[in-house]
């Protein structure tokens, strides 16, 4: 069982109550609650805060969480929270993860929406991208999309390519599709543009509105 006083002290330098206010700390502690209710909820709320002096309790304590598939709820909330706090130090730790394979697929989602948004952070989007895309794995991909959705993120001609290719491989009623044609809109190229006249036209509803709303905007 992880100890309260690593995570702390493992969540900062000794300059932590300079900076950590008395909410976080809290927080910060519950990541060791005996209740993985209780963890989860700390999770969550330190990934509205997105403060990056929690990133490294953050760590700790989903390096312990993961041993015990059963609580892959609050592991999900843990990996999103971490992208959240753009912890840098996660990612070898989360591509590991992927290495070894979850149980539950929405584990990957967490992973892929947590990499790219701390890759953008550490100006590394391009090269976490296409790790993503040689991994291959649609929720991943899914998390991916989701992240570059929310971040308002722009994709160039030949990157754009790869991951239309990638899009189009995929079943017309796989869900990876939908963050994609949301995010699409800012994605250069005739290939985002065939994509989303793809999309648009295909058998889910959801997928096709938002296709034609990307389409209107560019």
């Amino acid at each position: 069982m992880l100890n309260a006083a690593d995570v702390v002290r493992d969540s900062g330098d000794s300059s932590r109550s300079e900076f950590l206010s008395a909410k976080l700390d809290k927080l910060i502690l519950q990541l060791c609650d005996s209740s993985s209710a209780r963890r989860r909820s700390a999770a969550k709320q330190i990934g509205k805060l997105g403060d990056p002096a929690a990133g490294r309790g953050l760590l700790e304590a989903l390096k312990v969480e993961v041993v015990d598939a059963r609580t892959w709820e609050t592991q999900y909330d843990m990996i999103i929270a971490l992208g959240s706090c753009r912890q840098s130090a996660a990612v070898s730790f989360l591509k590991h993860l992927v290495d070894v394979g979850f149980k539950f697929d929405s584990l990957y989602g967490a992973v892929g929406d947590s990499i790219i948004r701390i890759a953008l952070a550490d100006d590394r989007f391009k090269e976490e991208l296409r790790w993503c895309l040689r991994v291959a794995q649609p929720d991943l991909i899914d998390g991916a999309m989701k992240a570059m959705w929310d971040e308002e993120v722009s994709l160039d001609s030949d990157l754009s390519s790869q991951m239309v290719e990638y899009l189009l491989s995929q079943d017309p009623y796989a869900g990876v599709r939908y963050w994609a044609a949301l995010a699409a809109r800012r994605w250069k190229g005739e290939a985002s543009l065939r994509f989303l006249e793809d999309c648009a036209v295909g058998p889910r509803g959801d997928v096709a509105g938002a296709a034609r709303e990307s389409l209107n905007l560019r």
